[in-house]
């Protein structure tokens, strides 16, 4: 452990109770640096080591500590480098922090490929376009959140005209993009690859979307990435046929520990894998997801929600992701934020916030609706916000929203 200046008192008291073995000020390091520079020294760790402790965002509930190995860090760098085409010569945008699992990802396929990544702290999206040229970026890893900024007009001013020669890739995580997102992306930047990922902090990537699919499939999360199986199981744990939604789980390589001081959601979530005849599941593990997704003949991947966030309306069960991808599909739309509510005599409501453009006409927007959807999609009320609050890693703060859904609701 390295520390800067010594916090004179408080160590004594952490110390003894810890597993910390030496303690290096910060101005010792430079005599440590220059002793041991190019010297091979023995390593007794091994790739099942803890490398770090990942906080969830606690955009849907609590942030849980997820336990991260070094086998982990190497294998998430060598499989996205690989279907990414990372080489020596990229130039990543690092846009993403760092206690984020993809922003970390980032960073370490850096090391891994030998290539350039460019730190930039996003804040306006016109900043952002300008360090795309600036800097020749040719990787921009990014969230949808970004987008919604990006295609905002109150916040930029995008050039049709414009073009990022040296942008190779794009690529999503952190959430489905809504495909209204993705047909600009592709309008703005037709000559980048768009790579749509999908991952869960416990096993950092598990499906992407080939680039050759996107226009065919803008709503897919893809296939599994390499050396990963993912398959979507119902409640007894038996592979689902195509068409009908199931629980996602991940098996195989980035697999995580389980949760940091947790041992009960850890065995909730990262289970015996079902894939395996009965007698032989115990030898390996599986991360149930919590996400429900659909696979189609083809075996592509479709995302329809959150398990524990379905909204039954009517006998119908709703996604709130479907509903907000159905506002969104309003050019004066930016984000959306959609839940159920209980009404009168203990009906249940759909309930939306939206960010969108100044004056937005709200009836004609519930028309909208309408047009493109079956009724039991279309909101019971929408409500229009200023913005949304945003986690740590830059997404969404759902469970804040949903609590202002609920405070307004009940005016």
């Amino acid at each position: 452990m390295a520390f800067g200046h010594p916090p004179i008192g408080r160590l004594d008291n952490i110390l003894p109770d810890s597993d910390v073995a030496k303690v290096i000020w910060e101005s010792e390091l430079n005599e440590i640096i220059g002793t041991y520079a190019g010297k091979n020294i023995a390593d007794r760790g091994c790739g099942e080591d803890i490398a770090s402790i990942i906080y969830t965002s606690g955009s849907t509930g609590l942030p849980k500590g997820i336990v991260v190995t070094h086998r982990n860090l190497i294998d998430g760098a060598r499989i996205v480098s690989h279907y990414l085409g990372i080489t020596a010569a990229e130039r990543i945008l690092g846009l993403l922090p760092f206690n984020f699992d993809y922003g970390l990802n980032q960073l370490i396929s850096t090391l891994y490929t030998g290539c350039s990544i460019v730190l930039f702290q996003f804040f306006m999206p016109n900043s952002l376009l300008d360090i795309l040229s600036r800097e020749k970026i040719t990787g921009l890893p990014a969230i949808p959140t970004i987008w919604s900024a990006v295609f905002n007009p109150q916040l930029c001013r995008l050039d049709p005209e414009r073009r990022f020669p040296e942008l190779r890739y794009i690529s999503n995580t952190g959430g489905k993009l809504p495909v209204p997102v993705v047909k600009k992306i592709r309008r703005q930047f037709p000559a980048a690859k768009l790579f749509l990922m999908y991952g869960l902090t416990e096993a950092f990537r598990s499906t992407y979307l080939d680039p050759a699919e996107v226009d065919r499939r803008p709503d897919s999360i893809g296939k599994a990435i390499p050396d990963v199986r993912v398959e979507a199981v119902d409640g007894d744990g038996n592979v689902c046929p195509p068409g009908e939604i199931g629980e996602l789980i991940h098996g195989g390589a980035c697999v995580t520990k389980g949760y940091w001081n947790n041992p009960e959601l850890t065995a909730r979530t990262f289970r015996p894998n079902p894939m395996l005849p009965p007698h032989s599941r115990f030898l390996d593990r599986v991360v149930y997801s919590g996400d429900l997704v659909r696979k189609d003949r083809h075996g592509f991947l479709y995302y329809v929600g959150r398990k524990d966030a379905m909204i039954k309306k009517e006998g119908y069960r709703v996604s709130p992701t479907e509903v907000e991808e159905l506002l969104m599909g309003h050019q004066d739309v930016f984000e959306a934020v959609a839940c159920g509510m209980e009404g009168e005599a203990a009906k249940t409501e759909i309930v939306a916030l939206v960010t969108a453009k100044d004056a937005i006409d709200v009836d004609a927007l519930y028309r909208f609706c309408r047009r493109k959807a079956p009724e039991y999609l279309v909101p019971d009320r929408i409500l229009v916000v200023d913005r949304f609050a945003k986690t740590e890693t830059g997404k969404i703060d759902r469970t804040g929203a949903i609590k202002e859904a609920h405070a307004r609701y009940k005016r």
